[in-house]
């Protein structure tokens, strides 16, 4: 409980016989009594001074029945009033003790009775008080105020009396006997909200300041809003029916036989007993309070009481020191004026809460509450000096105890019953490293980093005073992300998040190397102590590292943790470190390459090819040749993959030596691809080629070393004689004949055809040694025929053996000469068609040679309609009409022009 009102005595003075009363202004009090007299009362002067108001002016027969509810119109400067003969109103400048102005005896205050308002049982005023409802016993009446007057805007007649009545926004709330019912004035209809309750004796409605109205059921006050709807799912418990009800926001108050009940109306709280204070004899209430703020009377027949709201930063205070930080943060949350002082009050309750909570080992609370708070992280890091780097510790423990902890523990990574705390701390910690490397990005990162640095924990408020860190550089000089990020980096450990722990080293972070690094390799922790090296730039030591994690794992001093077991997966942790390495780490590639490429060559493979940018393939190669020679023909394969590259040439030459020495020294299975790079142009001398082939041996690798010196006779020797194969010989022959055409083609030379003396060449080898007839001649002969395209008939029939008859030859000869005549014929078409193009061609000319224009003194030009005369003018196509030269260009500079503008629009 606290002080959340005042209770003060306005006037006591036995024997007035007060009705009802109603404050006007702050020093301002209007009256009656009931023998209908109106008082007008004044606070005393000064306005902040201690004592009973004065009665400054007394109005009597100013009613004729007593006055018994009073309501003030502000922005009219009107009062309404309600006695049996009807409601009325008077204008508050004609009262004296309200202005500047003293009252003349001869000008009293004058009370207008509304129309058709006899005998009323309630009425009420809309916000904006210019809508009145009067509620008789058989009618509810709806006024307009217009010019000092109300006029009746409509009338509906009731069939049970109203209790209470009041605006709910374009609605009507009203209580009857039984219930409390929202009415729709356009359609004239009710419509049920709550019942009224057993035991309530009077139903009570009161506007509150954020569009909700609170009904009183029984002893609870229920929250509905503008549709009649309830709105929470709880109400302000009340401990008997009330007398009257008033709102004071953020309390409510009720009124009972000898005692006034403060209540909150916040949710959390809404069961609790702010205040009691005891005041008997209540007899009425003054009018609710706009807005709920203010002030609010209470009177009996003698006196009248004023109960003030306390300041709520007064309030706040109070709480706070009794420990109530929840009713304070709930206080603070229903001031509407935020300011500096607002902010650092609410800032320094969550930072107290969260001490609170924190001796309680309500860890997730209490992070919560310091999120709350406006105070840097290292508030909360110094409840937890485990997770802090060295120097940060010894900053921390010189620093004097907060005495709300003095008998507090703080939590141990050691000690596994607090790990919910750290548990508790992580997503703080995250959120606040997101902060803070936001504020660097957005400018001025460098300036306020180092503000954080300097200033340690700013001001820390208790009940003794200020707290102050006295060291100049505080923390032992460490930056604050450094400190979150170090904190982060022991969370993740205590928590054994082992995923967001590697997910957090391969990102950019500010940890604390030293205590990162002394910590990792206790817990064994290596290939998180390797990603942390490879942050630091520390890529040897890394490196070295995941060579004794595959090569030595029995040496380390700590074994490695199941983590680092998982992550090397033997040589690709290293494969993969190396992939990301520049170009100025070119010198740990090779270096540690060597020893991948003695338990994984695969693995090597992919560091020299998959690696950007890589090592220059001279250097590669020389690399090879010392550690892995199976691996140079891949790598040189990989070189002639890439199609940029301009010294292909020389690759494919380099291949082409490694596999010639291959297959000399047995390799067969590389044969094909020998083959396949030996019909492929190459820089190396033939002959040299030629040299290194095996006597005997490699013969189709020899036919193809002939083909490339122009020796085809040697090579088609080789096919027919020594391998035995005519298919691979005429297969050789096709090869050259369709190579020399393709060149001929491209070299536009106008020669049709290609080699046709590999073909003859062909023939002379399946005639060695075929005298007379025999299977071969007739071989030899159909391969004529078929070929006779390409053979030369006049060579052919030299050197055809002498025994041949021309019976045999009689078919070569037919498809040869057959084959001429249709040449011949394709020529003949071709160049009468030639000739009749150029024909063709002659005579546009001619046609174009011989176009003239006439001009004649009538002729004008199409642009300006002046004459041509003697003009130079040119000849429009489309229409056949005639331009001036000069008219002609201006006209395409601006049809340019134009486009030009509507481009640079759009």
């Amino acid at each position: 409980m606290h002080e959340a009102v005042r209770c003060a005595t306005v006037i006591n003075a036995p024997g007035l016989r007060l009705e009802a009363a109603e404050q006007v202004s702050e020093g301002h009090i209007v009256a009656t009594t009931s023998d209908g007299t109106l008082l007008s009362l004044k606070a005393p002067e000064p306005s902040h001074s201690v004592g009973p108001w004065q009665v400054v002016q007394a109005v009597k027969s100013f009613s004729r029945k007593p006055v018994t509810y009073l309501r003030y119109l502000q922005s009219h400067g009107y009062v309404l009033t309600q006695a049996d003969d009807g409601v009325g109103l008077f204008e508050l400048a004609t009262l004296g003790g309200g202005g500047n102005t003293p009252l003349q005896p001869s000008q009293p205050p004058s009370l207008r009775l509304v129309g058709k308002t006899k005998n009323p049982t309630c009425f009420c005023v809309n916000r904006q008080e210019t809508l009145l409802c009067v509620c008789t016993k058989k009618k509810l009446l709806i006024f307009q105020f217009f010019e000092g007057e109300f006029n009746e805007l409509n009338e509906f007649p009731l069939s049970e009396a109203v209790k209470r009545v009041e605006w709910c926004g374009e609605y009507l709330i009203v209580a009857q006997k039984r219930e409390y019912q929202l009415f729709n004035l356009k359609t004239g209809t009710y419509s049920e909200v709550i019942p009224t309750g057993k035991s309530t004796p009077s139903p009570k409605i009161l506007q509150l300041p954020y569009n909700e109205l609170l009904l009183l059921k029984d002893n609870v006050g229920v929250f509905v809003g503008l549709d009649g709807k309830l709105t929470r799912k709880f109400g302000v418990s009340w401990s008997d029916a009330p007398q009257h009800m008033q709102v004071i926001d953020p309390h409510a108050i009720a009124v009972f036989g000898n005692l006034i009940e403060v209540r909150s109306l916040h949710r959390e709280s809404s069961h609790a007993v702010v205040q009691t204070i005891p005041l008997k004899g209540v007899t009425f209430c003054s009018s609710n309070v706009p807005g709920g703020r203010g002030s609010l009377l209470l009177g009996s027949q003698s006196s009248i009481h004023m109960l003030t709201a306390v300041p709520l930063l007064e309030q706040i205070t109070q709480l706070g020191k009794s420990g109530e930080f929840e009713e304070a943060l709930r206080l603070c949350d229903s001031i509407t004026d935020e300011d500096h002082v607002w902010r650092l009050t609410k800032s320094s309750l969550h930072q107290r809460y969260g001490w609170a909570l924190f001796a309680r080992k309500m860890w997730g609370e209490a992070v919560r509450q310091f999120s709350l708070s406006s105070k840097s992280p290292r508030h909360v890091l110094r409840l937890f000096p485990s997770v802090l780097p060295e120097a940060a510790r010894a900053a921390v423990a010189s620093l004097p105890k907060l005495p709300v902890l003095k008998d507090c523990r703080f939590p141990e990574r050691s000690e596994a019953s607090d790990a919910p705390a750290f548990r508790a701390l992580l997503p703080y910690l995250e959120e606040q490293r997101r902060r803070i490397k936001e504020i660097c990005k957005d400018g001025g990162g460098r300036d306020r980093m180092e503000h954080n640095r300097r200033n340690s924990f700013g001001a820390l408020e208790n009940g003794d005073g200020l707290i102050e860190d006295a060291m100049e550089e505080g923390w032992g000089g460490v930056d604050l992300i450094q400190l979150v990020d170090t904190a982060i980096l022991h969370c993740y450990l205590v928590l054994e998040s082992w995923d967001a722990l590697l997910a957090f080293l391969r990102a950019d972070h500010h940890v604390d190397s030293a205590e990162a690094e002394q910590v990792l390799q206790m817990k064994g922790h290596y290939i998180e102590l390797v990603l942390l090296f490879r942050g630091l730039g520390r890529h040897h030591e890394a490196l070295g590292m995941l060579k004794s994690l595959v090569i030595r794992p029995d040496t380390f001093q700590v074994p490695p943790h199941e983590t680092t077991i998982n992550g090397i997966k033997g040589t690709n942790a290293s494969i993969e470190y190396l992939l990301g390495l520049g170009e100025d780490q070119d010198g740990l590639v090779l270096e540690h390459s060597k020893w991948i490429a003695k338990f994984d060559p695969e693995g090597a493979f992919r560091v020299l090819t998959n690696r950007y940018p890589g090592l220059s393939p001279e250097t590669a190669l020389a690399h090879l040749q010392e550690n892995a020679p199976a691996l140079r023909n891949r790598y040189l394969e990989f070189l002639l993959t890439r199609e940029a590259d301009d010294r292909l040439a020389h690759w494919r030459d380099k291949l082409a030596v490694l596999l010639l020495d291959e297959v000399v020294a047995g390799g067969e299975s590389r044969r094909v691809r020998l083959r396949e790079i030996l019909s492929e142009p190459l820089g190396l001398s033939p002959e040299w080629i030629l040299s290194q082939l095996p006597d005997g041996g490699l013969l189709e690798e020899r036919a193809l070393v002939l083909r490339k010196m122009g020796r085809h006779a040697e090579a088609l020797e080789i096919y027919v004689g020594d391998l035995g194969s005519e298919e691979m010989a005429l297969a050789y022959c096709e090869d050259v004949y369709t190579a020399a055409a393709a060149a001929a083609a491209e070299a536009e030379s106008g020669v049709e055809g290609g080699d046709s003396g590999v073909y003859l060449d062909l023939v002379r080898t399946l005639l060695r040694g075929c005298e007379g007839g025999g299977e071969r001649l007739r071989r030899v002969l159909d391969l004529l025929v078929a070929r006779c395209d390409r053979i030369d008939i006049a060579q052919v029939l030299g050197i055809l053996p002498e025994g041949a008859g021309l019976g045999e030859v009689l078919p070569f000869l037919e498809a040869s000469f057959s084959h001429n005549l249709q040449s011949r014929k394709k020529l003949s078409i071709l160049k009468s068609l030639t000739k009749q193009e150029a024909l063709q061609v002659r005579g546009e000319l001619v046609s174009h040679q011989k176009q003239s224009v006439v001009v004649t003194p009538e002729s004008v030009c199409k642009v300006c309609y002046k004459r041509i005369q003697n003009s130079v003018f040119v000849l429009d196509k489309e229409d056949g009409r005639l331009t001036h030269f000069v008219c002609h260009r201006r006209r395409n500079q601006q049809q340019q022009g134009g486009v030009a503008a509507a481009g640079r629009m759009g």
